[in-house]
């Protein structure tokens, strides 16, 4: 088996914290799931599975591995002290992670859906969003992000953000988008019923405060890459990719 590969990101000027964007290059799952699938949730072998997490835990030098069962919500959990891990399968719902531990991958699970990482400039949090066009439906992002500046009792300008690899405006069409996005969103599609998800979720980052240029972005879409990304618009029955941020010691 191949080494798993990523899209690695280094926030400016911080050495603690370290994020990991997925691909689907360097584990052993097959068929529709080739191969580095990570979740444990649609259908692939198990022991593949496992065997990929393995790999990713290994490569990534992970003391715990933090992750949930996603449902395009706006439910976070913080994770400060206690010393959970879910490397054997999530045992709780939700879409956003906090946490103050070291060692610690906060894992987010994509195929088409935004992962959206940040950190305090004294690199003492980190949390992660996962965010379809539904959460952005429910604002997640900003949401979220404020959360976290509360939470943590921290200055909008002192957070640093970054998305992810995802859906780009390119092959983000809705059709009949008015009889399932609120209207207020409806200004943001073009007449052939696309919309940029990336300038929307940018903009419902700004709105916390956080400064643009704290805000970065791997603005690639998944769909159009089959080589290195799985799609769930482009084959529904796929796997996922594994995105992580991770504090360091």
């Amino acid at each position: 088996m191949k080494n798993p590969v990523f899209l690695s990101f280094q926030f400016p000027n911080l050495n603690k914290v370290k994020v990991y964007f997925g691909t689907r290059i360097g584990g052993q799952s097959k068929n529709n799931y080739s191969s580095l699938n990570l979740s444990l949730e649609v259908g692939d072998d198990s022991q593949d599975v496992l065997s990929n997490r393995r790999s990713v835990k290994n490569t990534l030098q992970l003391k715990y591995w933090l992750e949930l069962k996603q449902v395009h919500g706006d439910k976070i959990h913080l994770f400060t002290q206690q010393r959970e891990d879910f490397f054997s399968g999530p045992e709780l719902e939700g879409d956003g992670l906090f946490t103050t531990q070291s060692k610690t991958g906060l894992f987010i699970k994509t195929a088409d859906c935004q992962p959206i990482f940040f950190t305090d400039k004294k690199q003492k949090f980190i949390g992660a969003l996962h965010c379809g066009w539904r959460g952005n439906t429910l604002n997640f992002p900003q949401k979220g992000l404020k959360f976290f500046i509360q939470n943590f009792k921290l200055s909008p300008q002192d957070v640093l953000v970054v998305r992810g690899p995802s859906l780009g405006p390119c092959c983000a069409e809705f059709k009949n988008y008015k009889d399932y996005w609120p209207q207020e969103f409806w200004p943001y599609f073009s007449p052939e019923e696309k919309i940029n998800l990336w300038q929307l979720t940018q903009e419902q980052i700004k709105s916390t405060g956080i400064p643009e240029e704290n805000i970065f972005s791997l603005d690639i879409c998944t769909r159009c890459n089959s080589h290195l990304f799985f799609s769930y618009r482009r084959n529904k029955n796929c796997g996922r990719l594994g995105n992580f941020i991770v504090l360091v010691d």
